[in-house]
């Protein structure tokens, strides 16, 4: 169990083609440049050190849930984060651990589905095939 963790989070992978080069930790709590746009990014903690560093520029929130979570549009830098979310004020700590039970346990865009706080939540994850 500790190795397949350690592999989902911290094991770089090359998104099937190209060089090593990404992990699941660098994907969800510090995001990512892919072209224009921003990939990842989906902890509140970097986002809040980004924007007190003058770093982002935020358009305004797409949808929120109770100050339980956010999606909203940002650029950081010149790098576009057309729709993003995360959760709000909950700790690195909660997020890897909801983050890993939802990648180990439900896969997919409408894999994870919960209710937390008597909010219906869900968390999006994928286990990459690089099968042709």
């Amino acid at each position: 169990f500790r190795e397949k963790l350690w592999t989902y989070w911290f094991a770089t992978y090359t998104r099937c083609k190209g060089p090593l080069g990404s992990s699941g930790f660098e994907h969800v709590f510090v995001g990512e440049w892919k072209g224009t746009e921003i990939s990842g990014q989906h902890g509140w903690v970097k986002f809040y050190l980004l924007e007190q560093a003058g770093l982002i520029n935020y358009y305004g929130y797409i949808s929120y849930n109770e100050q339980l979570t956010g999606t909203i549009r940002y650029t950081w830098e010149q790098y576009l984060k057309p729709t993003g979310g995360f959760n709000v004020g909950t700790s690195p700590a909660f997020d890897f651990a909801l983050f890993s039970v939802c990648a180990l346990t439900r896969t997919g865009s409408n894999g994870c589905r919960f209710t937390l706080d008597g909010f219906p939540m869900g968390v999006t994850s994928y286990l990459q095939s690089c099968a042709n």
